[in-house]
């Protein structure tokens, strides 16, 4: 059983075409038929218009089948446009405004991955291998652990390691990744590397995020920066790392941002 106004309301706010037969627990149906989101047409065995939408809400619960749009009103115009209005009208509305919130929302692990990814981008590579070098994952570490201490190595796009006295973790799009998996992948793939190397104090700022959860989320609205080490700033389109005294950034005062002291 499904909330027939809220099944409605979706069907309209993805803007389908089809005919939906909206059934009732005692097998009462209204038909409603949709071309791209828009109501052309609605009746059921009482009567047809907007005043059937009115007995959705009465019925509450329901099944819901969907048909393609019969033929005959793949051209129909309806002689009054029907409007929603009322609690639909706040269903579609409501749904319109999750559906964008949504496309915005990501995990902090992708927010965090591409962050540090378009950070990485802007930053002075100490260290550059092509994957035509063929160096492999366990050589590269076996140097970098005899020379080279917090640094952050980019592997392709696809891997982001952190590299203190030993490596710390490894981050990909979609979540941790231990060190055998990362080794396996290696045999049948070869990478690229970047090395980017900090101060003991830039790395440790760098790793915060792994460490504690933010110490505020929200919109910018001009906060004053300098009171946190570390912060990611996102909207729709674009991802930013904002780090203490390591990079600059002018973020909108309507940006998302999460920031950690």
């Amino acid at each position: 059983m499904t909330i027939l106004p809220i099944e409605l309301a979706k069907s309209i706010s993805n803007k389908e075409t089809g005919l939906l037969i909206l059934q009732n627990k005692d097998g009462e149906t209204i038909r409603v038929f949709l071309r791209n989101g828009e109501i052309i047409k609605i009746d059921s065995l009482y009567g047809e218009g907007e005043t059937e939408i009115a007995r959705l809400f009465l019925w509450g619960e329901g099944t819901v089948i969907k048909r393609n749009l019969p033929k005959e009103y793949e051209n129909f115009h309806p002689p009054t446009k029907y409007n929603i209005n009322g609690f639909l009208k706040i269903l579609v509305e409501s749904i319109k405004k999750e559906k964008q919130i949504k496309k915005v929302e990501k995990s902090l692990n992708e927010l965090l991955f591409e962050a540090l990814i378009g950070f990485l981008e802007n930053s002075y590579a100490f260290l550059n291998y092509s994957k035509d070098e063929w160096i492999g994952f366990s050589r590269l570490i076996e140097r970098l652990s005899k020379s080279i201490k917090n640094s952050i190595i980019s592997i392709s796009k696809k891997y982001i390691l952190f590299f203190g006295n030993s490596v710390d973790f490894i981050l990909s799009r979609e979540g941790y990744v231990n060190f055998e998996k990362i080794e396996e992948e290696n045999l049948f793939e070869p990478f690229d590397y970047q090395v980017f190397i900090f101060s003991a104090n830039e790395y440790e700022r760098l790793t915060i995020p792994f460490i504690k959860e933010p110490d505020y989320k929200g919109t910018y609205n001009n906060l004053n920066l300098d009171d946190f080490s570390i912060g990611i700033f996102y909207n729709e389109r674009q991802t930013f790392l904002y780090v203490k005294e390591l990079n600059e950034i002018e973020p909108s005062k309507n940006s998302n941002c999460l920031l950690w002291k």
